[in-house]
């Protein structure tokens, strides 16, 4: 007798699991701006929704609106050093880039920003950690990340 067989949920999309934990991470997360004052980096750190399977008429819609392929998937508008700002490419483990994302990538950093890959959320928040020159609680305690946790 043949075995029926079982439809299995597909696994999770890791990459989006991943910004997700970056993103909660985030909300904890507060930078020292150029003043002085401790701000919400959340505040700042946007998501770009650009990927995703749609159907043809709402990327269609959504290519009217302005939506690019390749376009990094965040983005946090706070010049420091020099630079204009910092735009990620987040990616899961096993992730690549495609073509039109690297030409994003290079296109920003020739007008002034910080932009590269990421692979994976705790690598997302020490290259954020670093753009910024640190991260901290509202109290002001300086922030870490220790085994996959935050820390003071």
């Amino acid at each position: 007798m043949a075995k029926a067989k079982v439809k299995r949920k597909p696994p999770a999309n890791i990459e989006e699991r991943e910004q997700i934990w970056l993103i909660q991470f985030m909300g904890l997360a507060y930078f020292r701006h150029t003043d002085g004052t401790l701000r919400p980096v959340l505040d700042y750190l946007v998501a770009i929704p650009n990927g995703g399977k749609r159907s043809k008429a709402i990327a269609g819609k959504l290519k009217a609106q302005g939506v690019k392929k390749g376009v990094s998937d965040l983005f946090l508008p706070v010049p420091l050093n020099e630079r204009n700002g910092l735009w990620i490419e987040f990616k899961a483990a096993k992730g690549r880039a495609t073509p039109e994302q690297l030409e994003w990538i290079d296109r920003m950093v020739d007008v002034g920003y910080l932009a590269m890959v990421i692979w994976g959320w705790k690598s997302a928040v020490e290259a954020i950690d670093a753009y910024l020159g640190g991260l901290y609680t509202a109290a002001g305690v300086k922030l870490k990340l220790e085994k996959g946790k935050a820390a003071c």
